[in-house]
């Protein structure tokens, strides 16, 4: 289908801005970034706690960025309100479909900021030894030695050889990194004149709003039980009642609680509540569920996240609106 989608040919200009919709989040995430690296070069020639403050503003809004792209509730509402413009609705969704483009440029200028806020911690600001500098300059340098990880394991050979390293790393450091997060800024506003200072920047209220993002998914999901169905080289596993009936919107699941899959809804009766994904042999993991099913082994149940963002087919179904 996604081949099918890149061979329609919906522009005369010379560059193909579907088939590079990915890289063109990429620079746009540069744009947005130049005015915050002249707003550092001018404020170089002036105080450096100011600079330091700016660093780390850059760096937890693309933090922000790359975090609230990827949230089910965020991305629904885009594909809600793009299948009503008129202009353009094609290139629109193809961007939106390749969001994944500004997720993986806003985390790269993440790390880029962090380091750059972290080395210029660690060259300008008087080191005492207190408690508090400790705590301060040890999770500066963790916080980037963390992001350093997660995208050396994010890099396409290493993610598509070590999947669950990728996976794993990606969820765990990424949430080992936001507690480390709440304990630098904590701690940068407890060394200040007054700690109540830090609610005047937007630093603890972006915070916020990741540790939101990230976490109130996870509230969502149940163990259920799936009635599997053996198929030719596939497996067809049905579900009742909600999270979605909507076919083409994304169901995650999981038999483990731990390694997460998505998968588009395939098939649904309306009349049962049912709804129904379609498990093909691509992976270990999935061919674990296929030779199961095949096998009469499993499973019962599955565990399922109940926020379900639109799927790939979303895009196709709002030409017909």
């Amino acid at each position: 289908m996604e081949y099918v989608f890149h061979a329609v040919r919906t522009s005369l200009l010379p560059i193909d801005f579907d088939r590079w919709a990915h890289q063109i989040w990429w620079g746009i995430t540069l744009l947005a970034n130049i005015p915050g690296l002249l707003i550092t070069l001018q404020e170089r020639k002036l105080a450096g706690a100011r600079l330091q403050e700016i660093f780390s503003l850059l760096a937890v809004i693309n933090l922000t960025v790359a975090i609230i792209v990827r949230n089910e509730l965020i991305l629904l509402a885009l594909y809600v309100s793009f299948n009503h413009i008129r202009v353009g609705k094609f290139h629109s969704h193809r961007m939106l479909h390749s969001i994944g483009g500004l997720h993986v440029g806003a985390g790269v200028a993440t790390f880029v900021w962090t380091v750059t806020y972290t080395l210029n911690l660690f060259t300008s600001a008087t080191f005492t030894g207190t408690c508090q500098e400790w705590v301060l300059f040890s999770t500066a340098l963790t916080l980037s030695l963390c992001l350093f990880m997660m995208i050396s394991t994010a890099i396409r050979p290493i993610r598509e050889r070590y999947h669950n390293l990728w996976e794993y790393t990606h969820r765990f450091v990424g949430w080992f990194s936001l507690f480390v997060l709440v304990l630098h800024v904590a701690t940068k506003a407890s060394i200040g004149p007054s700690p109540r200072l830090i609610f005047n920047t937007p630093l603890p209220y972006l915070v916020t709003v990741c540790l939101i993002s990230v976490f109130y998914v996870w509230f969502t999901v149940r163990k259920v039980t799936v009635l599997a169905v053996a198929g030719k080289g596939v497996a067809i596993l049905k579900f009742r009642g909600r999270p979605t009936l909507r076919d083409g919107t994304v169901a995650r699941i999981s038999t483990d609680f731990l390694q997460w899959h998505a998968f588009s809804v395939a098939m649904t009766d309306w009349e049962r509540r049912e709804f129904a994904v379609i498990v093909a042999n691509t992976g270990d993991w999935t061919k674990s569920i296929t030779d199961s099913v095949n096998n009469g082994t499993g499973p019962e149940q599955l565990w399922i996240r109940g926020v379900n963002p639109p799927g790939f087919m979303t895009m196709h179904r709002a030409f017909l609106l």
